[in-house]
């Protein structure tokens, strides 16, 4: 976890990983074979907090 990774031009960091038997890893230092991983949660670089901004439309 926090790893920055580059895709396309976007900087992102890892903040969890889904392993395949349901638990989350979200501790710095945690390692995960790529055979057991479901799925990656990252956020981009200078997001804050990570969260979803709800109130941002055109409403």
């Amino acid at each position: 976890m926090g790893a920055e990774e580059k895709v396309g031009n976007t900087r992102l960091f890892i903040n969890k990983i889904k392993v395949r038997d349901g638990i989350f890893r979200s501790r710095k230092g945690d390692v995960v074979l790529a055979k057991y991983v479901k799925r990656i949660f990252a956020r981009k670089k200078g997001d804050g907090s990570g969260q979803r901004s709800f109130r941002k439309g055109p409403w």
